[in-house]
């Protein structure tokens, strides 16, 4: 069982969702699994998911809408903490180290939630800092 259960749902963003899956496997902190839902996408999303073999875990649905696309994720989640990103976002490298260190500071609590950041331009992300 991973410490986190990573699930991205997503609907026709091909273009978008390997960056986000990127930054998910750029991450310092490695005890994770990655669920993708795809919501009916008619685009070539599952054919890009394909590319990521067994490193991620795809389930599919009739377009419900993001809410009912992360409630299948969590259904299927083994991880004792569910984390979302949203296909068009991307973390930094050290996000889900960040979350570990406050499930550990502060006894494991049942809710965690970071504050977005956001960006038009690439270059702003090198202004933000690994400090939490």
């Amino acid at each position: 069982m991973s410490l986190f259960s990573v699930v991205i749902p997503t609907f026709n963003r091909a273009t978008l969702l390997h960056e986000a899956l990127d930054s998910i496997f750029a991450q310092t902190f490695t005890d994770y699994e990655v669920i993708v839902v795809d919501d009916g996408s008619s685009d070539e999303t599952l054919q890009m998911l394909a590319n990521y073999g067994n490193r991620i875990r795809v389930f599919q649905q009739k377009n419900q809408g993001p809410g009912a696309a992360r409630n299948l994720g969590a259904q299927h989640a083994t991880g004792e903490y569910l984390a979302f990103l949203d296909s068009d976002d991307q973390w930094f490298p050290w996000t889900l180290e960040a979350y570990h260190e406050i499930l550990l500071r502060h006894q494991f609590p049942s809710f965690v939630v970071g504050k977005p950041l956001r960006f038009r331009d690439e270059k702003l992300l090198r202004l933000a800092s690994g400090g939490q």
